[in-house]
Formats: C-alpha cells, sequence, structure tokens
C-alpha cells in the first residue's frame, strides 16, 4: 500500500478540502495529512492526521512556517512517502524539495490563485510565495486547481505543458442530522424565531467585504429577520457594535466554528451569504464551497456581485448575485420555495463523487495502474 503525504500550513480540524481529498485517497492508501496542531481533540476518518505545534512566535511570526516547513521535511525525510501532495501554496516548495529528497512523486493541490493581474503590486509575503510556486509548479507530476477558469489562467501564466486537473470545492454528502436538537447543542446559537427568516453568513469577517450592509438590511427589514455570522476576522467588533446598536438580539456572532457545528448551524437557516472581493484573479475567479454547503443544507445563496459567484449562482438558479443587500433579501424571502426547488437538480449536477473520480483517475496514473 503506497503512503500518501498532504501537508498543509493550518489546521485540518478546519479545512473542508483537505479532509475531502484525504478521505477519498485513503480508501486504497495509507494517507497521513501534516498540519498544524489546533490544540483541540481531533479525531481523522479515513486518513491518518500528523499535527505539528508551532509557537506563535510574536514579532516573529512570520518564520512559522519556516519552523512547519523543517518539520515536515524532517518527517517525510524518516517516513520516506510514496507521493507528497502538498496543499495550498504555502508547501508548494517545501512539498517539492521534500518529494525530491526522497524521490517521492510531488503533486501540487492549488488551493488559490497567486497570479497578479498586470500592474497589480503584491504585498512582500505574496510576493515570496508567487515566486516559490512559479519555481515549483512546472516540476510537478500534477497539478491540482480549484477551478477550471483558475486552471487555464495558471497553465497560461506559468507555460505548463499541460492545463492543470480541476478539483472542485464541493462538499461531501452527509448523513442529516436532527436539526432541533444539532442546533440546540451549538454555543451562542440561539433557537430561530417562530416563522422568522435566518441568514446564515459563514467565512472571514474583513471590512472590504462590507457585511456591515447586510446588519443594516436586517435592521431595516425588521424583527421577522436576524442574521447569523460565523468565522474571525477584524471586522467582528466593529460588526457586533452595529448589531446592539441597530438590531440588538437579531444578529448573532459566534467567532471561529469547528466543522463538526457548521452543519447544524446552516441547517437553521433559511438563506447563506457569500462575499468574495474583487481586488485579485484569486477572487474574481473564486471557488468557493459555501455555495454548495449551502445547497445541501437546503439554502440558497445570496451573494454580492463577484463576477465568480454571480456565473455559479445565476446559471444554477439557485439565489441572488446583488451588491444591493436590503433587495437581494427582500427577493429571496419573496422566492424562497421557488430557489429552493431548483436545489436538487443543482446538487445532481455537482456532487463529491465526480470530483473524487478525478482524483482517482490521478492516482492511478501515479501508480502505473490503468486509468479507467
Amino acid at each position: 500500500m503506497s503512503l500518501v503525504a498532504m501537508p498543509v500550513f493550518n489546521e485540518i480540524d478546519f479545512d473542508g478540502r483537505v479532509e475531502r481529498c484525504a478521505a477519498a485517497l485513503g480508501e486504497r492508501r495509507r494517507v497521513v495529512v501534516y498540519a498544524l496542531d489546533s490544540g483541540k481533540p481531533y479525531t481523522p476518518a479515513g486518513f491518518e492526521a500528523v499535527r505539528l505545534n508551532v509557537p506563535g512566535l510574536g514579532r516573529l511570526r512570520i518564520l512559522r512556517p519556516f519552523l512547519f516547513w523543517l518539520g515536515f521535511l524532517w518527517w517525510a525525510i524518516r517516513k520516506r512517502p510514496d507521493v507528497i501532495h502538498a496543499h495550498d501554496y504555502y508547501m508548494a516548495f517545501p512539498g517539492w524539495l521534500a518529494a525530491r529528497l526522497v524521490g517521492a512523486a510531488f503533486v501540487y493541490d492549488a488551493h488559490e490563485l497567486l497570479v497578479p493581474r498586470p500592474g497589480e503590486r503584491l504585498r512582500l509575503s505574496e510576493r515570496i510565495y508567487y515566486r516559490l510556486e512559479a519555481l515549483v509548479v512546472g516540476r510537478a507530476e500534477a497539478v491540482i486547481a480549484a477551478n477550471a477558469k483558475r486552471a487555464e489562467i495558471m497553465a497560461e501564466h506559468y507555460h505548463l505543458t499541460s492545463v492543470p486537473l480541476v478539483v472542485r470545492n464541493i462538499p461531501r454528502p452527509e448523513a442529516e442530522p436532527d436539526d432541533c436538537a444539532a442546533a440546540a447543542g451549538v454555543p451562542g446559537l440561539p433557537p430561530k424565531r417562530p416563522g422568522g427568516f435566518r441568514l446564515i453568513y459563514q467565512g472571514y469577517l474583513a471590512e472590504r467585504f462590507h457585511l456591515d450592509r447586510y446588519v443594516r438590511a436586517v435592521a431595516e427589514l425588521g424583527e421577522d429577520f436576524e442574521l447569523v455570522m460565523c468565522g474571525p476576522g477584524p471586522a467582528s467588533e466593529a460588526l457586533a457594535a452595529q448589531a446592539a446598536r441597530d438590531c440588538a438580539g437579531r444578529v448573532h456572532l459566534l467567532g471561529r466554528v469547528p466543522r463538526r457545528f457548521l452543519k447544524a448551524i446552516l441547517r437553521s437557516g433559511d438563506a447563506g451569504i457569500i462575499v468574495y472581493g474583487s481586488d485579485s484573479l484569486n477572487e474574481i475567479h473564486c471557488a468557493p464551497n459555501k455555495v454548495f454547503e449551502y445547497a445541501m443544507a437546503g439554502l440558497p445563496s445570496i451573494a454580492n456581485g463577484n463576477p465568480g459567484l454571480r456565473e455559479i449562482i445565476e446559471e444554477g438558479g439557485i439565489g441572488i448575485a446583488d451588491d444591493d443587500a436590503l433587495a437581494a433579501i427582500r427577493a429571496m424571502a419573496k422566492g424562497l420555495d421557488e430557489f429552493r426547488a431548483v436545489l436538487p437538480l443543482f446538487l445532481e449536477r455537482n456532487s463529491w463523487d465526480g470530483e473524487c473520480a478525478v482524483l482517482e483517475r490521478l492516482y492511478r496514473g501515479l501508480e502505473g495502474e490503468p486509468c479507467v
């Protein structure tokens, strides 16, 4: 049985894409995810997990990735995996280096699109990781991108000999929970108001996403509307203050939520909010798993006017993409049943089984087996 190492510079507890890939490949192989230690209990399903506790380092926080790299390189030299499947740009260079040191195949899974737009000035850290990615992406046995447009851009920009494989951010189906009982166990989540309309936002709380417009909309729409926000971010305090001032008791900020609670939170809502910016190619051509997570929980999507979001949501007929938050929420509440009716067909056309098949074909090829 071949050994596949999956290094990722974050906590596996919160990374659904890595979990899904590891579990899918783990059905025929031994897969070990090498990740940061969140300090919380974690039980992997279908794969193994090695979690490294890297200190915060205070002002020297920039050195944390390098300590993680050293830890992974030492682990790889000792364990000698057959394939190193490096997730995200943090692990592109150390993943390639480890693969060359131990004679393993190198697979690079690009979670993000680092390629800059013409004239775009990258921050120092972005420039470093962009150049490291450029150094190794063409040397990988396989490159994976999160959607077709990103794959096309990477192939052209890096002059790759083949277009990267596409494995989209589609969650795998999970058993349906007892909604009321499951939601009651989520810290900070109140019962839904009888007959009310609950909006859910999950993601990073950044000022540039203008999430305050959704708080204002809830305040204007009145007592029947509420908003649950899951995720960390610098806008948390300002959003909490705005909510306390304008619509107390109807906006609930839960902070960073473990994945085991996420399904119950979504199932307690009526519609999901997705917001992306347009400052970079990565955001313009976003690959959000939230669209699929919402749909699986029975939630149509309300999004801002981001081109990538507009394409997937409007093409699938599963929601509304409009920068006017108030108008979008009103339209969603009015047409909720019609949007919900489209979700089963959307999910039938977009399933994790299809993404698994892409991964399996790739790995059978790496292992010298027929790619059937």
